[in-house]
């Protein structure tokens, strides 16, 4: 939004652009003052009492401070119980481990699954889920972060996180002993390569020649200089961070109201300013800070009176380039070339002078949670919160009784004057248990003891209710055994996720709920995105001991993935699972013979190692062997040299044995039945003759009948011819 501004005469309000630096630092200025906790106000002076109620000094406020819930609870008079409750303490640190179970009971603070299923983009999102992972936990301090960031949620109403790209350097000093004059000469010419101190030391060596040849030998010490570029976090401190008056919601990049302004207060010496590129001539112009510098909150964080000695010791009197300086990193809309739309510029601001401004593109790098959040307010509630006035209370009430106690013991007394001597009365003033004195005549009537009321039974029935208020307002109790790792992982089939949780439980999940789901969420997102705008060359991280290439080049949009934090342990329990199923299917498919058709020894072997890891063994490798490797080749090859030369075992030997019974029992079934053929094909040849003969018979009788009859036929010409005459046979 542009920023409206009136013509000062009261005419129509115009868009009028903030075209130096003179207006700028105003405009700064005044969204600082109207910041809800940059000139103190309720929410600071809350933040202040709960953390010196966490600190156990819950009676150190300001002046004017002690009013409406503290009004009744003074700090203790002399000889009077100093007995401190440590309520809020309590109750904060017992919803931490709860808290950051799920979050940090894995070596993963997210996964990242890609939103369209190709194996290109599930490629692409374990890479980043690995670098993401690697460089929270590895590059930066991940789990001192996490519990930074909870803790000043659970005590100060809100936890605030900074993603940026760094690019820096390192100095490292390295020591070299003998070094020759060729080696030390090519330290000398890097660059990164800075000499401190040398101490060189001539030798007599004997040349190629033969002739003696001098040359010296180093001891050297440099200064090496590395460049680092990398993503880091940073845990902001909740009294160092300021939003404008009508900052209406935790996230500060929410579409439907963007941030206009936020700052972040941050003591920097001059060097680091200088390193920022900001002009010598602005920084002389900034004070270092004071002790009057210090907010409410501060006083109550640095508690210990050893600490109360301002934001630098007395020592940088003598180092004045070590002294820090209050600046201001500050993230502003406003139109800065008149075309009456607003920008976002991120400027170094301190002591009404701005350092640099920069249009930046349109993101603020910082990231909030709260416990409890309330609609419509960048600040919620938290634990601290509601256990302050139970603190309070029960400190009142414990040490009104424990004085009690000691009245009892050594209670109010009566003197008569004249009979008790002035030493006997400083005795009676003073007395400590077992003293004596001396009186004149019968004691009891020259001292008269008025013990009070004994009042110990109904201090501890309320000692009681406060405690049961306590639990009713947290949700917190010292009986909880902790909230279940996989909470926010858990589908509502999962039978853990269906056993029956208590309130208490109830209300710890919801916290951790609001943290996965608001303030980190989005602040992994923008890691990926730096990541994606700032890496220029493929990576290689060790991860699960081994080495893993990472390429952020060829990623595609973060709206690509889907990201979830506060996993827990659920993801290595059900990876574990069907690694267990796997392998038990393997198992069955090598008693079937599918070994080397279904699965092959570098199946099993990775599912082996992937098996260990899921349950945190962290070298996998100690327990399996890589089937591949040059000792498990070298070890199949003898074995198969073994089994070539030597006789085949019990078992396969009568394998063996009853397979060649069952071919001889099968030539001779075969030989049988090719036999019976035999015998029937030749039963049919004896028949075919046998029809032959008894053909060929037929015909020989027909032959013969035929011939005789003919015989007969001639015989009877004759004999015909005979008895005629004149016949005409011849």
């Amino acid at each position: 939004m542009a920023r409206r501004r009136s013509t000062g005469s009261g005419g129509a309000p115009l868009n009028v652009p903030i075209n130096n630096n003179v207006e700028l630092a105003a405009l700064i200025a005044a969204e600082l003052d109207q910041s809800p906790t940059f000139l103190g106000g309720d929410l600071i002076s809350s933040m202040a009492q709960n953390l010196n109620c966490y600190n156990g000094n819950p009676y150190k406020f300001t002046e004017g401070e002690q009013s409406g819930e503290n009004s009744n609870n003074s700090p203790p008079d002399k000889n009077r119980s100093t007995y401190q409750s440590n309520d809020v303490f309590n109750i904060v640190e017992m919803a931490m481990p709860a808290l950051t179970k799920p979050f940090m009971s894995s070596e993963e603070i997210c996964l990242m699954a890609p939103t369209r299923n190709t194996p290109d983009d599930e490629k692409i999102a374990k890479q980043q889920q690995d670098l993401i992972n690697y460089n929270f936990f590895k590059e930066n301090p991940g789990n001192l972060l996490i519990q930074n960031m909870f803790r000043n949620a659970l005590t100060c109403k809100v936890g605030i996180m900074r993603v940026y790209w760094f690019e820096g350097e390192e100095y490292h000093e390295r020591k070299w002993s003998n070094l020759t004059d060729a080696k030390f000469l090519e330290l000398l010419q890097d660059e990164d390569m800075e000499l401190i101190k040398d101490k060189s030391e001539d030798v007599e060596e004997l040349g190629p020649d033969g002739s003696p040849v001098v040359s010296s030998l180093h001891t050297c010490t440099f200064r090496q200089k590395k460049k680092i570029s990398k993503l880091k976090y940073e845990s902001v401190l909740p009294e160092n961070f300021f939003v404008g008056v009508r900052q209406w919601s935790l996230n500060l990049n929410d579409p439907a109201w963007k941030c206009t302004f936020c700052a972040e207060r941050i003591y920097m010496v001059k060097e680091d300013l200088e390193d920022l590129g900001i002009d010598a001539d602005n920084i002389d112009m900034v004070p270092t800070s004071t002790l009057t510098n210090q907010t409410q909150v501060q006083l109550a964080r640095y508690f210990r009176p050893e600490q109360q000695i301002g934001l630098y010791s007395t020592a940088e009197t003598f180092n004045p380039v070590r002294k820090p300086i209050e600046v201001f990193n500050v993230y502003i809309r406003y139109d800065s070339d008149g075309d009456g739309r607003s920008e976002l510029h991120q400027v170094y601001y301190a002591n009404s002078v701005v350092l640099q401004d920069n249009i930046i593109e349109d993101f603020i790098p910082y990231f909030a949670i709260t416990p409890i959040p309330q609609p419509g307010n960048f600040y919620g509630y938290c634990p601290a919160d509601l256990a302050r006035p139970i603190q309070l209370n029960a400190t009142s009430l414990v040490r009104s009784m424990l004085d009690n106690f000691y009245f009892n013991n050594i209670p109010l007394c009566a003197i008569d004057e004249n009979r008790v001597d002035n030493d006997a009365r400083r005795t009676i003033a003073n007395r400590q248990p077992g003293s004596y004195f001396r009186v004149d005549g019968e004691p009891s009537s020259a001292v008269t003891m008025f013990p009070p009321t004994y009042a110990g039974d109904t201090s501890l029935t309320l000692l009681k209710y406060f405690d049961d208020q306590l639990e009713s307002r947290t949700g917190i109790n010292k009986m909880m055994a902790g909230l279940d790792a996989d909470i926010l992982s858990n589908n509502k089939g999962d039978a853990t996720a269906m056993r029956v949780m208590t309130a208490s439980e109830d209300r710890i999940a919801l916290m951790a709920k609001n943290f996965a789901e608001t303030g980190l969420k989005d602040m992994f997102y923008y890691a990926v995105t730096l990541i994606m705008q700032h890496e220029t060359k493929t990576r290689i991280i060790r991860l699960r001991e081994e080495f893993v290439e990472v390429d952020p080049r060829t990623w595609d949009s973060p709206k690509d993935i889907t990201i979830k934090t506060g996993i827990g342990t659920s993801e290595e329990a059900k990876k574990v699972g069907a690694l267990n199923t796997v392998l038990q299917n393997y198992q069955m498919l090598y008693q079937a013979g599918g070994f080397g058709i279904n699965f092959s020894a570098k199946n099993l072997d990775s599912a082996l190692r992937d098996q260990a890891s899921a349950q945190g063994l962290k070298f996998p490798e100690r327990y399996y062997q890589d089937p591949s490797s040059k000792e498990a080749e070298a070890f199949m090859k003898q074995q198969a040299e073994t089994k070539k030369n030597q006789p085949p075992p019990i078992q396969e030997q009568a394998l063996l044995a009853q397979a060649k019974i069952d071919e001889q029992r099968n030539a001779l079934l075969k030989e049988k039945q090719d036999s019976e053929a035999l015998f029937k094909e030749r039963e049919i040849k004896l028949r075919e003759d046998e029809l032959r003969l008894k053909t060929l018979s037929g015909a020989a009788d027909m032959h013969d009948k035929i011939e005789n009859t003919h015989l007969k036929a001639t015989e009877q010409t004759l004999k015909y011819s005979q008895h005629v005459p004149g016949s005409l046979v011849k």
